[in-house]
């Protein structure tokens, strides 16, 4: 079965969650799923239609890994797809569990954890699973477009045009709600497990790809380190959004790369 989906490449949100959608399709496919960009739009080859994939991913249930890292980064498992999330947890957390409480999180952290407050790692994946509107055959194609107003949200999909200064306060301090997508923040969430950037002083990078590619080689993929595939590499960086962070909208390194 083909799926296609129109992209924004520029929104970081938008292209993990096309890596996630990857990752999802392929564990539920048999004979495995393949992925690649085309012009505005992602394309999948999967045995299940993008309708059951997103019940399947919507329906699952989670449990949390109490035993690693802070209550407000415990790993998430998402039992249907025996996938266990824990990108915004360092390989070396339990090097910190002795350090007073109020360090702890921050020093077993990654770069790529960007909520904070009251928020916590598997209440986000609960509210947006609740959040996720289904795919409606005939609109398939703008799947990622919708925006709804959410609470919890990861800080990867740059659509929502917020900043502290235009609310005026924090909104982790208080029960506002954001316009996003929780579709894009969900699957961007499952695609960072496998698919993750290249963090450097100048930026956050990433790369698209136009062959057809299974899950196995996302991780070479994005970083544009596959010979014989073409890629157009894109840097986004991280912006201020009141009390935590959120990746902004990226622009192309094809012509070269930028400070």
């Amino acid at each position: 079965m083909s799926i296609c989906i129109n992209v924004d490449p520029t929104n970081p949100g938008q292209f993990f969650a096309c890596c996630g959608l990857l990752e999802l399709a392929d564990r539920l496919s048999p004979s495995g799923a393949a992925g690649w960009f085309g012009k505005d739009e992602f394309c999948l080859e999967s045995q299940g239609s993008l309708l059951q994939i997103i019940q399947k991913a919507t329906g699952s249930h989670l449990s949390a890994c109490p035993e690693e890292g802070e209550p407000s980064i415990h790993p998430v498992i998402l039992r249907e797809f025996n996938l266990k999330l824990n990108w915004w947890l360092r390989d070396d957390w339990s090097r910190f569990k002795e350090k007073p409480k109020k360090d702890r999180v921050g020093l077993m952290k990654t770069d790529l954890k960007f909520w904070a407050g009251n928020q916590s790692s598997p209440l986000i994946v609960r509210n947006l699973q609740k959040a996720i509107s289904l795919p409606k055959v005939d609109r398939e194609a703008d799947y990622f477009e919708p925006s709804e107003f959410i609470s919890s949200r990861f800080g990867l999909d740059a659509g929502p045009a917020w900043t502290a200064l235009d609310v005026g306060f924090s909104v982790n301090e208080h029960p506002i709600e954001v316009k996003a997508s929780a579709a894009v923040e969900l699957l961007a969430a499952i695609g960072l497990q496998r698919c993750r950037p290249v963090i450097h002083t100048k930026g956050i990078d990433y790369a698209t790809w136009n062959s057809r590619l299974n899950a196995a080689v996302l991780s070479a993929a994005i970083c544009g380190e596959i010979a014989g595939v073409s890629c157009t590499k894109y840097r986004t960086h991280v912006i201020d959004r009141g009390s935590y962070a959120a990746l902004s909208h990226s622009f192309s390194l094809r012509g070269g790369s930028r400070d």
